[in-house]
């Protein structure tokens, strides 16, 4: 019976992978792509102008900031000129006052010291002297007080 005899077979075996799923680690902020075989695939990451929008508003916001600060100085600035010009017409006024203090205790003293004395007296004269510093010192508190009135 027989012959000689002989057989051969050959396995051939190709794995593709098809899953779908991809494992990451660490910073998650890129592109995953995964499941795609023979394929070429171009990608764009865009934060859809929200980086420029950004900007944009801080930029806004400093803009307001210093228009703030400069209209805040401008008021300042016209307050301390306002309070200047009042303080220079306070003290025009208190000279104003003390002037007319001084020509009016003047003459009366003068009117007094000749009806007593006859004008001879110089006790007379440093009486003049204290009732005028005491007049002009009346006129200042009085000033003074009409101020811190207002």
């Amino acid at each position: 019976m027989g012959g000689d005899s002989s057989s051969s077979t050959t396995n051939n075996t190709v794995n593709t992978n098809t899953s779908g799923s991809a494992a990451v680690s660490g910073d998650n902020a890129g592109t995953i792509i995964s499941g795609v075989n023979n394929s070429t695939i171009n990608t764009t990451v865009t934060d859809h102008g929200a980086i420029e929008a950004a900007g944009d508003a801080i930029e806004k916001a400093l803009d307001t900031v210093v228009s703030t600060n400069k209209d805040s100085l401008d008021v300042v600035s016209s307050t301390n000129n306002s309070l200047k010009d009042l303080a220079m017409q306070t003290a025009a006024n208190a000279k104003e006052t003390m002037n007319f203090a001084d020509g009016l205790f003047d003459t009366a003293l003068t009117k007094i010291e000749n009806t007593a004395t006859g004008g001879d007296s110089g006790r007379t004269k440093a009486l003049v002297a204290v009732v005028l510093f005491l007049s002009v010192a009346g006129g200042i508190v009085y000033t003074m007080k009409a101020y811190k009135g207002k």
